[in-house]
């Protein structure tokens, strides 16, 4: 799989500055906001009250809820998806294979951006990569199709 770099030149070491007085407020009034919108967007106040907490540990998203609301994304995957597998089949046709035959697949990192304002404010934008293994089997006497 292809190394995936972070899209920010800035993005620096946890915890690299220290806080000032205006940085106490800010970290206040937005863990306050967050805490009040947690019914609204409670994916993009629990990404904020994590960020907030300042414990530099991973932070666990939940893909399925994700691609769920997300159906412009989940689609656009949808679509790739069944377009690596038409691009599989042609080239097995077009080369001749009379066996099932295996091609891997890796899509390097294309681009999303959330449309709701809960995944949006949770995640903005971001990338994804598909890795793995498509399997094509010519057509036979039970399986009239590609």
């Amino acid at each position: 799989m292809t190394e995936w770099h972070p899209v920010d030149p800035g993005a620096g070491d946890w915890s690299s500055e220290d806080a000032t007085i205006a940085d106490h407020a800010s970290h206040e009034a937005a863990t306050l906001a967050a805490t009040l919108m947690s019914s609204t967007w409670p994916d993009a106040s629990d990404n904020l009250l994590h960020f907030l907490s300042n414990s530099g540990a991973d932070k666990q998203m939940d893909l399925d809820a994700y691609l769920e609301d997300e159906s412009e994304i989940r689609t656009a995957i949808q679509s790739r998806e069944r377009s690596i597998g038409l691009a599989a089949i042609e080239r097995a046709k077009t080369s001749g294979i009379e066996g099932p035959v295996t091609f891997p697949v890796q899509t390097g990192w294309p681009g999303v951006e959330a449309a709701s304002h809960n995944w949006y404010y949770a995640t903005g934008s971001g990338n994804y990569s598909m890795h793995g293994q498509v399997t094509v089997y010519p057509p036979d006497a039970n399986h009239p199709e590609w």
